[in-house]
């Protein structure tokens, strides 16, 4: 679908968002030293290929691809979403100022790392 301006509409701009911000995980993670989800299984060349196929392609279909990639669209958001889930399973919490519930500690970061880390999750 076009939008009045004659350029392309994103379809689904929240799944793109959750794709991006994936990509925002995974590369923070990487960036401090903690690794890529399947790293060990696959190796570092191996996992980040993997994520650097998978979640710019997930952003494309997400963006522009039409209903026939619906399925693969949840699946990959939903994936993104247990992602989330976990990290706030895993690790203790405690509230924000606001109320909101944010990881105390994880992975290891510092305080201010851990204030990236909660943002982006």
């Amino acid at each position: 679908m076009m939008r009045t301006d004659g350029r392309p509409r994103l379809l689904r701009p929240w799944s793109v968002a959750a794709a991006a911000l994936t990509t925002a995980h995974h590369g923070f993670e990487l960036a401090n030293g903690i690794g890529l989800v399947l790293q060990p299984e696959l190796g570092l060349a191996g996992s980040g290929s993997l994520w650097g196929v998978q979640l710019p392609l997930w952003a494309a279909i997400a963006g522009r691809g039409g209903p026939r990639w619906d399925r693969v669209v949840a699946l990959s958001s939903g994936a993104a979403l247990a992602g989330v889930a976990v990290h706030f399973a895993l690790w203790p919490l405690r509230r924000s100022r606001l109320g909101v519930p944010v990881l105390a500690s994880a992975e290891g970061l510092d305080s201010r790392g851990l204030a990236v880390y909660n943002a982006i999750l």
